[in-house]
């Protein structure tokens, strides 16, 4: 399928639709594999990581926005200034499935605001806001205020917080104010770019090729989760952290900078450690 993206210059505040080819996103599939190439294709080397001239991408996958099961996350790409390297995040929650209700798949930001400012998506239509009431502000007064200036309660919002104004190298990302893109520092790129937030709002339905089959594979695949021990039971009752047991027994828990694979007591910090902890009150 072809992508409808939106490309954003921060410093001329120049807002344009660019399209993305089917044969392109055939080779590199999903929001990650399309958001690599144009951060490949475009950075010079030697990019300075916070400078203007580094992306930062936020892109949806083809799943998006649909019924199938896991298929609400987005990723957001750019240089890391952690590793010097690409770095790519991606994170749950509404926001990226809004992003395409609002009409687009990905969004590419370049250049740095000249003050902060932040992205409103809407209907197939984007503005620049200022945000300079924001700035300073954590995620959670970010997120209502925004909404409440909007006059839309149902936008969702991605943002930064002090951190990431700040550059702190483990600045977050975050939306649906619990949902943290945490990986490669991503957030101290937004605040480089003096970008407090990106709201999305829309009523757009990603098209879906043939709506029967996608109802039947859905369908399937959620019997199977349902079956499946780890995304049937432990999952839901554990949360994420059940599956620290499950990856150390695995030799994949990334330990002392991932040296090894297995930490010796990872079950201390288990989802069924957590669970019975909080069941006799110790927390």
């Amino acid at each position: 399928m072809e992508l409808k993206l939106l490309r954003v210059d921060l410093s001329t505040e120049i807002i344009k639709e660019e399209k993305v080819d089917e044969a392109t996103t055939k080779k590199f599939v999903g929001g990650r594999g399309v958001g690599v190439k144009i951060l490949f294709d475009e950075l010079k080397p030697g990019t300075d990581p916070l400078g203007p001239e580094n992306k930062l991408i936020f892109m949806t996958g083809p799943a998006t926005g649909t019924a199938f099961p896991a298929s609400g996350r987005f990723h957001v790409i750019t240089k890391s200034p952690l590793t010097g390297r690409i770095g790519d995040t991606n994170c749950g929650g509404n926001w990226g499935p809004e992003l395409r209700f609002a009409g687009f798949e990905g969004i590419i930001f370049e250049g740095k605001a000249k003050e902060p400012v932040y992205l409103w998506v809407h209907e197939g239509e984007a503005e620049l806001r200022s945000a300079r009431k924001y700035w300073g502000k954590g995620v959670w007064d970010t997120e209502d205020g925004i909404c409440e200036e909007l006059g839309e309660p149902k936008a969702k919002i991605a943002s930064i917080g002090p951190a990431g104004e700040n550059l702190v190298l483990s600045a977050a990302i975050m939306n649906d104010k619990h949902r943290a893109a945490g990986r490669t520092a991503a957030g101290a790129v937004m605040g480089s770019k003096n970008l407090k937030a990106i709201a999305v709002h829309g009523t757009a339905k990603p098209p879906v090729a043939d709506p029967e089959g996608l109802r039947e594979t859905v369908k399937r695949i959620l019997e199977k989760l349902k079956e499946n021990m780890v995304t049937g039971e432990s999952l839901p009752t554990y949360g994420t952290s059940a599956l620290i047991n499950v990856i150390n027994a695995f030799g994949i828990f990334p330990t002392r900078n991932f040296q090894t694979g297995v930490f010796p007591t990872a079950e201390k910090i288990s989802g069924e450690t957590i669970n019975f902890m909080f069941s006799i009150n110790l927390f």
